[in-house]
């Protein structure tokens, strides 16, 4: 995983690697990006899941700007009522996005607690499934293996198969209140 140095809203240096011990959910976006901005709704009320879940203490939302000035970046954040923290690669550095294979905006990444990625390009806030995806990166399973094992569990789940793990069937029923209607990619 790169480590690299971005810039808080107040200005001062912040090494990716200081969020070693948590999960990261990096959103790289621009201010420039409409489909960008439209999906800031969806990471507050992800952020809100997280909390009534209990893991957002666990799992760190992290949005990467890139290419914007940093007033407009500070104002489309304070606009958007932002409470993931917000930081800033100043300037056109495209080493950075080589590195961490960036093709659009907004692109979503995993990274691991001992800061491995454990998924790129992986679900956007508004996924149904995000949720689980992150819950099962606490445990280190990455982004596919999350994929497969949810098809399967949600298959014989709704088959009524009593050999389900009874942590996913926990989790499901835990989720299910708290999934919005309509929030599919």
């Amino acid at each position: 995983m790169p480590n690299i140095v971005l810039y808080d809203t107040a200005g001062k240096k912040v090494k990716l690697s200081s969020f070693k011990g948590k999960v990261l959910y990096l959103d790289f976006w621009a201010t420039t990006c409409a489909p960008c901005i439209k999906l800031f709704p969806f990471e507050e009320q992800l952020q809100t899941r997280l909390k009534k879940l209990r893991l957002d203490t666990c799992v760190l939302i992290i949005k990467i700007c890139n290419d914007s000035p940093v007033e407009q970046w500070k104002s489309v954040i304070k606009e958007n009522n932002s409470s993931a923290i917000n930081l800033i690669l100043p300037g056109k550095d495209y080493k950075i996005w080589r590195k961490f294979k960036l093709p659009y905006w907004p692109t979503y990444h995993l990274v691991s607690k001992d800061f491995k990625y454990l998924g790129t390009e992986i679900s956007k806030p508004n996924d149904i499934d995000i949720d689980y995806f992150l819950f099962r990166a606490i445990n280190n399973i990455n982004f596919v293996q999350s994929i497969e094992e949810l098809k399967t569990y949600k298959q014989e789940f709704n088959e009524g198969n009593t050999d389900i793990p009874s942590w996913y069937v926990e989790w499901w029923n835990k989720i299910s209140p708290l999934l919005t209607t309509g929030n599919k990619n």
